[in-house]
């Protein structure tokens, strides 16, 4: 697929190129609790660097979780509390502010030059750098183009690393942020040997016994409220225990709020193991702006996805976050039936 890159893209696709032709020394990382579209990215970028003969530290703040880990080099990614080594560059992938790479390394004195790759319309441009489209899917369908215009062909690694970053961040095809340009360049990925039946199986239809059994505690707990507007579910650092699940095989889980019938907003509550802390997960329908919810409690995301982490107890966060949500639902005027945007 030959496409003529937009004039302001093209230029800052470039100005990344030239940087990465002249430096050596590449650090790589990504939001705190990373998804398909962080990893994917990642894995991508630093298997393109490579080839280039660059030298490359990819490091997170929180471990890939086991649904990512049949991805090539996965085991590659490095786990740290702080990154004590000196960079030449750094690329912030997925990040709408530094805030969520979780202070894993001092940019000031660590790194010459930031390179800020980003899909989200709330982004703060916080690189020397910043190669931000709202309009993309993902930061993997960022990279596409990137990859593209370098002229090196990609491997296959690569390709299957952005065809799931595609794939996660559009929700399997169904959210809003499913366009033409990300089904194109997946057309053009399934081209090269992707098929959708195998990672399909691998990133939906492989969760284990525990992970199974935690859904089944987490789905005894919903609760529907606002005239039917917003449902909610709740797992608890017992329900762990108990079940054996992680909450690194919760990914999807919140879905199931989201999918009964007339709901537009879902709501999953994740106790952490700090205690009196919640990690809270929102998805919606049409009109209702979660990332807008998200962002009042210092979370981020997308429109239609996005989270927050929310100190307090059960009963004090979920008032919180239940108030939050109907004002929106109320302010939107939503009602039964009115056409999502999908």
């Amino acid at each position: 697929m030959q496409r003529k890159l937009r004039g302001e893209k093209k230029k800052i696709i470039n100005k990344i190129l030239k940087i990465i032709r002249e430096n050596r020394t590449f650090f790589i990382t990504s939001h705190m609790r990373p998804d398909g579209d962080s990893i994917g990215a990642q894995l991508a970028l630093g298997s393109f660097l490579k080839r280039l003969g660059k030298e490359v530290y990819i490091a997170n703040r929180d471990h890939v979780p086991a649904v990512y880990r049949f991805l090539s080099h996965s085991s590659d990614i490095h786990v740290v509390e702080k990154v004590e080594r000196n960079f030449d560059v750094a690329f912030i992938l997925d990040c709408s502010d530094l805030q969520r790479i979780g202070d894993i390394i001092d940019l000031k004195n660590r790194v010459k030059i930031v390179i800020n790759m980003d899909h989200h319309l709330d982004c703060e441009l916080f690189g020397d750098y910043n190669y931000v489209e709202p309009q993309a899917s993902s930061v993997a369908e960022e990279l596409y183009d990137l990859f593209k215009q370098s002229g090196l062909e990609m491997i296959e690694e690569e390709v299957l690393a952005l065809y799931v970053g595609i794939l996660t961040d559009t929700g399997r095809f169904q959210e809003a942020n499913t366009t033409p340009r990300c089904h194109e360049i997946v057309a053009e990925l399934i081209k090269k040997g992707i098929s959708p039946q195998v990672v399909s199986q691998k990133v939906y239809e492989s969760r284990t016994g525990p992970a199974l059994r935690l859904l089944s505690l987490t789905l005894r707990t919903l609760e529907v409220t606002a005239g039917g507007k917003i449902a909610h579910l709740l797992i608890t650092q017992d329900m762990y225990k108990e079940t054996g699940g992680r909450e690194d095989e919760t990914e999807g889980f919140v879905n199931f709020a989201r999918d009964v019938a007339g709901v537009e907003a879902g709501i999953l509550f994740r106790e952490t193991e700090i205690g009196d802390q919640f990690r809270v997960s929102f998805r919606s329908k049409g009109k209702i702006d979660v990332s807008k919810i998200a962002r009042l409690f210092g979370g981020g995301g997308h429109r239609n996805a996005a989270g927050c982490t929310v100190k307090g107890n059960v009963g004090e966060v979920k008032q919180k976050i239940l108030n939050a949500v109907s004002r929106e639902v109320a302010n939107t005027g939503t009602t039964e039936g009115r056409d999502s945007q999908c």
